[in-house]
């Protein structure tokens, strides 16, 4: 995919990239690093129904913003380790709400983006 001329969306202050794949179901996401100054959010939209594809951008930008505000922890005592596997996240009701509030506009943003091209997607398979 091509890089885009702006953001697709800010999340937590950082400007961030939108990439999806046809043929996958799941979602990622990286930090902004040396060689790039933008976030980017992979998002895979081989689901038969919408709110799954809701599904994955929710978790990806409640994620991204949990581990922004670092709030997430390993069970070796680790906080923002790369990976998720085994992480805890350990927020207050204060935090909670920061964190619903930095993702719910990334994730609208992102939906208006990736719902025509889903149905597209579908249209094409002969499923929509």
């Amino acid at each position: 995919m091509k890089k885009q001329d702006k953001p697709a969306t800010w999340l937590c202050g950082i400007p961030v990239d939108l990439e999806w794949a046809a043929t996958d179901g799941g979602g990622s996401f990286n930090f902004p690093t040396r060689e790039c100054d933008r976030a980017v959010v992979r998002i895979g939209l081989n689901f038969m129904n919408w709110y799954e594809v809701v599904t994955v951008i929710q978790h990806e930008c409640l994620e991204f913003a949990m581990v922004e505000l670092g709030l997430r922890w390993h069970t070796d005592r680790r906080v923002n380790d790369q990976g998720s596997s085994g992480a805890l996240f350990v927020l207050s009701h204060d935090d909670f709400e920061e964190v619903v509030l930095a993702a719910n506009e990334a994730a609208c943003d992102l939906a208006d983006i990736l719902h025509p091209i889903w149905k597209k997607l579908r249209k094409k398979a002969g499923k929509g």
